[in-house]
């Protein structure tokens, strides 16, 4: 019986998750070619407003995105290393109630904060209205929800920002913080 408890408590943190991964390069864009100016998008204001960072990035999940499930790992790992050299993340939650956002924040244990995004429930009425599906396609994002998204701004700097359409590439991202963040040794 107790084996059993065991089992089915681990068993229920750990989610299954068969769906490919989805993962893209940092791609550096001018953001001034965009319709939609990047400080509308949720997240920007306030990763910036906060303080003066030399590096922030605003992350863009949904707690039913599988791929989402998979980032929250890197996330995690990428801030616990980072955190105190001068990164600021913070995470929009998208198509989710803040029920569901915190859950899964609390879930992989992201310290990071949080927002909701511009909707609260996944809508594919009103998806193509909001400030950050525009702001994707301008980037030549298809993908319907656009989940995980990421935006890098190094040094304030708005107009040349990174993007990544996707999960990141653990080594890249890693490689770009250290760079820029701290003199530390990759291994």
């Amino acid at each position: 019986m107790l084996v059993c408890t065991i089992y089915n408590h681990i068993n229920c943190r750990v989610q299954v998750m068969d769906k490919p991964h989805e993962y893209e390069n940092i791609e550096w864009i001018n953001s001034n070619q965009s319709r939609i100016q990047l400080s509308l998008l949720p997240g920007i204001n306030e990763s910036l407003n906060n303080r003066k960072a030399k590096i922030n990035i605003v992350s863009y999940l949904a707690e039913w995105c599988p791929n989402c499930h998979y980032e929250a790992i890197t996330l995690k790992n990428i801030y616990n290393e980072f955190y105190k050299h001068d990164l600021e993340m913070i995470l929009v939650m998208n198509y989710s109630s803040i029920y569901k956002s915190k859950k899964f924040a609390e879930r992989y244990e992201l310290k990071m904060r949080m927002i909701l995004g511009e909707l609260n429930k996944k809508n594919k009425k009103n998806v193509n209205e909001i400030a950050f599906t525009k702001f994707r396609n301008d980037a030549s994002d298809s993908r319907i929800w656009g989940t995980p998204f990421h935006i890098i701004i190094i040094q304030g700097e708005m107009n040349k920002i990174g993007i990544v359409k996707g999960e990141f590439i653990y080594k890249e991202i890693r490689e770009l913080l250290s760079d820029h963040l701290v003199d530390i040794k990759l291994q």
